[in-house]
């Protein structure tokens, strides 16, 4: 599971402790420019603050949306491991923002891991992999 942990972006903050005012989840700019590559040429996706004073990115589900789709129809088409990298690092890229969001906690990790989409397994797995993480760590 570590290997899917290699595609996380390095950052700080805990997942079990609020976190400190205007903390943001490890890799938001890098998601912020994920993002911005699944909307029109010229819009923007803006960085909003949530109560407990995390600044998080918008648009992250849409993309992780689109992602998952590519990243199935890539494994559909017999694509080799080494093509997926991009398609897993921009999943991964997702993750620590949705687990800081909840999304985890409404789906957890085993419903993604569960079916037939390979990109949800592999949210899933990655998920799962980094909760593992937060608790041993």
């Amino acid at each position: 599971m570590s290997h899917l942990l290699s595609h996380l972006p390095v950052g700080s903050g805990s997942l079990v402790s609020p976190p400190p005012e205007g903390w943001s989840p490890a890799g938001t700019e890098a998601l912020a420019a994920i993002n911005r590559s699944a909307i029109a040429p010229g819009e923007t996706l803006p960085v909003v603050t949530l109560a407990d004073g995390t600044r998080v990115q918008t648009g992250t589900v849409a993309t992780l949306l689109r992602t998952i789709a590519d990243y199935d129809a890539a494994v559909a088409a017999g694509v080799e491991a080494v093509a997926l990298e991009t398609l897993e690092s921009r999943l991964a890229a997702a993750v620590p923002t949705l687990l800081h969001i909840g999304l985890f906690g409404l789906f957890p990790p085993s419903e993604w891991q569960a079916g037939a989409s390979a990109g949800r397994r592999w949210v899933g797995d990655v998920a799962a992999a980094l909760l593992a993480d937060a608790v041993d760590g």
